[in-house]
């Protein structure tokens, strides 16, 4: 599988993974961004808001991009934020939270500008937030990605 040049591009794709759904405390939320049969999605540009839980005391929440190729857990970008603290992720600002990966705001926004975060069908993107802390998350979460569109050469 690899990107090709010049025709393979087909356009963008906004995705939108907003929730306000509660996440319990404890508990690990899960979507998998998975592109159609043969085509390939590269993350451009992203925009993650979470507000700390709500009362929380102790623990921690975490944020992740993740995906499992070739029977390896592969992460992208990790950010674990202390109990008291919101997560955030920009374009422009990179990661902020206690405990971030890659570690390095270059790094980070090489990850997310630079187009070496990619998922396809067989190989889907994982959007994880776990909640970690002792009270339940009833804040409102935004998770917007901006990808572009590949054909996928094999």
């Amino acid at each position: 599988m690899s990107f090709a040049s010049g025709p393979s591009f087909l356009g963008i794709k906004f995705i939108d993974l907003s929730t306000t759904d509660t996440v319990n405390s404890g508990v690990t939320e899960t979507t998998a961004i998975t592109p159609p049969e043969g085509q390939i999605y590269s993350l451009i540009g992203l925009e993650v808001a979470i507000p700390d839980p709500a009362g929380s005391a102790s623990g921690d929440h975490t944020f992740q991009l993740v995906n499992s190729s070739f029977s390896n857990l592969s992460e992208y970008l990790l950010c674990v934020r202390n109990s008291g603290g919101a997560i955030n992720a920009q374009n422009d600002a990179g990661l902020v939270g206690d405990t971030e990966m890659p570690s390095g705001i270059d790094e980070q926004l090489f990850a997310i500008l630079g187009e070496r975060i990619w998922c396809s069908n067989s190989i889907p993107l994982n959007v994880v937030y776990e909640n970690d802390t002792d009270v339940n998350q009833t804040g409102s979460r935004t998770m917007k990605f901006l990808f572009k569109v590949y054909k996928e050469v094999l």
